[in-house]
């Protein structure tokens, strides 16, 4: 007969057996059928592009019926970064949305993001996407797509006071004081959201110092520069001047990107300034009137079209995932022309994979207009603090609203010197 301490023994080992497979079945690998089943954690903020996401992740669930892609599209509640943080030092997530600049680097600083500089979906996308998450030489991801930002106009209002598209800073005043004088609301943009006043300062930057503007936060992060340097004053006063001359919606200090798109879509303002990848969401607006895209001018060479290229999301591989094989060929599926082409039609974004074949004429505007002018990369892809880039946001839609510029930069700055970096 067996001892009670050898029954006792035989139990804990089954059920230290049973736990066992239970934590394989938790880490997303099981047995089955003798094939290895293996469950991917994907988390992205895209919920606006689930139906193009869903599409993709379910060809690549039939080429490889093997690994299944749980994708969760994050609606708040908390911090993207403390889910990212939590679940990724818990084991529980394999491949996550970065947006590149601040927040991307912070994740390449933590030990957050795989290498995967060698492999082959990098070399499929154009030199912006890869520089989007290429840091110190080591490539962490590639921007998934780009667009631009961009002054949205109303066709048929400028052809009824007859205005032209400005190349430059004083076309543009000349053209809010016509709308103005003749009842016009000459703008909108949704500055209740902190980070959409950057894309004044985007364009302006760049119009103004296209070889020079891509460092400037960079700059700022290593103290190399302060607000209080030029050309950061000269263009906040005139980001300040066009709320001090009374060109925006009444209340635009708490409209937000929705509000100022629909304000625009009805016609009850002439231009709204955002990025293009708010094109689709206007174009399909019921009654939208006939639309056009121009890069807000400003200083500079007046016969030099510049354009803020703007890559999108980067996807990140957490290097602790017990899944880098099947994240690798799931990145792989998500970066070919078959998945890009459904990520921009169905989505409507613009593709960074070459040569990605497009239906949408609305895309094909985006890429029409980014192809009509020189490209140079925004700031925040340079930029390797978020809390000073966050910072930045704050301090340009502060004289967005009006704020008076000396105040905003003798605050923000003592604000941007107590940051540690």
């Amino acid at each position: 007969m067996k001892s009670k301490g050898f029954i006792k023994s035989v139990l804990l080992v089954a059920v230290l057996a049973m736990a066992v497979l239970a934590n394989v079945g938790a880490t997303g690998q099981q047995e089955a059928g003798g094939e290895k089943q293996e469950t991917l954690s994907f988390i992205t903020w895209r919920g606006d592009d689930s139906a193009a996401y869903d599409l993709i992740i379910e060809n690549f669930e039939a080429a490889n019926p093997n690994i299944k892609v749980n994708v969760e599209y994050f609606k708040g509640g908390t911090t993207y970064d403390g889910i990212v943080t939590t679940r990724g030092m818990g084991g529980e997530l394999d491949f996550y949305a970065a947006q590149p600049g601040g927040q991307l680097a912070a994740y390449v600083q933590s030990n957050f993001a795989l290498d995967v500089t060698d492999q082959p979906f990098v070399d499929r996308v154009l030199p912006g996407a890869k520089a989007a998450a290429t840091y110190d030489g080591v490539t962490y991801g590639v921007s998934q797509a780009t667009s631009t930002m961009c002054v949205f106009y109303n066709k048929e209002i400028f052809a009824e006071y007859n205005l032209e598209i400005p190349t430059t800073w004083d076309e543009f005043i000349a053209i809010c004081d016509t709308l103005q004088s003749n009842g016009v609301t000459p703008l909108v943009a949704g500055l209740s959201q902190h980070y959409i006043a950057q894309n004044f300062y985007k364009m302006m930057a760049a119009h103004w110092k296209p070889e020079e503007s891509p460092d400037y936060w960079q700059n700022i992060t290593l103290k190399k520069m302060t607000l209080a340097d030029e050309p950061m004053p000269t263009i906040m006063r005139d980001i300040e001047f066009l709320y001090d001359q009374g060109y925006y919606v009444s209340g635009v200090e708490g409209v937000d990107k929705h509000g100022a798109a629909a304000l625009f879509a009805q016609g009850k303002v002439a231009m709204n300034v955002e990025g293009a990848w708010r094109t689709n969401t206007i174009a399909s607006t019921e009654g939208a009137p006939e639309f056009g895209l121009f890069a807000l001018p400003y200083k500079g060479d007046a016969d030099k079209t510049v354009r803020i290229v703007h890559p999108n999301q980067a996807h990140l591989i957490f290097p602790q995932s017990k899944n880098i094989e099947p994240s690798l060929k799931f990145y792989d599926h998500l970066m070919n022309k078959e998945s890009q082409s459904i990520y921009a039609n169905v989505a409507n974004m613009v593709p960074t994979v070459k040569d990605t074949p497009v239906e949408s004429p609305v895309i094909k505007m985006v890429m029409d207009f980014l192809a009509s002018g020189e490209g140079v990369l925004g700031p925040n892809l340079a930029n390797t603090n978020n809390e000073v880039q966050q910072t930045l946001y704050e301090t340009f839609t502060k004289v967005a609203i009006g704020l008076d510029t000396d105040d905003v930069i003798a605050e923000m700055q003592t604000k941007i010197d107590g940051i540690e970096r």
